[in-house]
């Protein structure tokens, strides 16, 4: 075996390209009409030239600043309802009536971000700003549907110097709130 690497010898026959077909065994013939690939076919006529893209129409200022300011409101009102959630209890309330406000405010902004045709992801952004708002305000309103549990639960927070004593508030929170499902729910 030679030197791959060597230069071609003169008498050698040419190696084929990567672009080559692979050359047929001795004895094997000529090609059989099945498994010829067909010529390419000619092109047929002028090939038309490509269609320009259209440009995307402009963005009124004024719709696009009244997008930004809804988008920076609805920011807001969402950043208000997560402190306003982090409160001891009574005053966690506060937060499902700015909820409600977030909500409808992210709506606004995403039909005015809509209308102003703002490219990027700001659109699908307040989509999933205004899914966890709703998220938010259904939690808010479970809350309210548990007040008596929640008060209790506040006041023994609140008396609770140690974990263990955390822990036996939260077990309490826990059966308060399984036993107001259960008298909710029919039983069998």
């Amino acid at each position: 075996m030679g030197n791959p690497y060597a230069p071609p010898r003169p008498d050698a026959p040419p190696r084929p390209g990567p672009g080559d077909p692979p050359p047929s065994a001795p004895g094997s013939g000529p090609p059989r009409p099945d498994r010829e690939t067909p010529p390419p076919l000619p092109p047929q006529g002028p090939t038309p030239p490509p269609r320009p893209t259209p440009e995307p129409e402009p963005v009124d200022p004024e719709t696009a600043r009244l997008a930004t300011r809804r988008v920076l409101h609805f920011g807001l009102l969402l950043l208000l309802v997560i402190v306003l959630s982090a409160l001891p209890f009574p005053w966690q309330m506060a937060s499902l009536a700015v909820a409600v406000a977030a909500v409808v405010g992210g709506v606004r902004a995403l039909v005015a971000a809509w209308r102003a045709r703002v490219r990027g992801a700001l659109v699908p952004a307040l989509a999933i700003g205004v899914g966890l708002a709703v998220l938010l305000t259904f939690q808010l309103l479970a809350v309210l549907v548990t007040w008596d549990v929640a008060m209790e639960h506040q006041r023994c927070l609140d008396g609770a110097i140690t974990v263990a004593a955390e822990e036996r508030c939260e077990t309490a929170r826990i059966q308060g709130i399984q036993s107001q499902v259960n008298g909710l729910v029919p039983q069998p």
